[in-house]
């Protein structure tokens, strides 16, 4: 819940607000996605048959681009649930975590 808070705080600095109390239907239907990638990532690791390991890893590269199609689709003019301010929060949202990483 913390997370949340900090994206909500770093979401507000663009002046949108987020709901914090229900899900919204983009994050419900990537939530298996995501889950299935995190889960394919470990498993990947925890295995040391090098075959095994490829399955695994084309798996998880295969839920990625999945996920990246996703992001692409949040800015696309047409798309039911897609708009381009939904497109420009995600990509604050991530830049802020990605400089966080880096400790900027």
């Amino acid at each position: 819940m913390a997370m949340l808070s900090r994206l909500a705080s770093a979401y507000s600095q663009l002046n949108y607000n987020i709901c914090e109390k229900r899900t919204g239907v983009v994050p419900k239907a990537l939530s298996l996605v995501v889950t299935k990638r995190l889960r394919y990532k470990r498993l990947k690791e925890e295995v040391t048959d090098p075959k095994t390991q490829g399955d695994y890893d084309n798996r998880q590269v295969a839920l990625k681009w999945i996920l990246v199609t996703c992001f692409g689709y949040l800015g696309y003019r047409n798309s039911k649930f897609g708009t381009i301010d939904g497109h420009i929060g995600v990509a604050h949202l991530v830049g802020m975590r990605f400089l966080g990483l880096l400790g900027l």
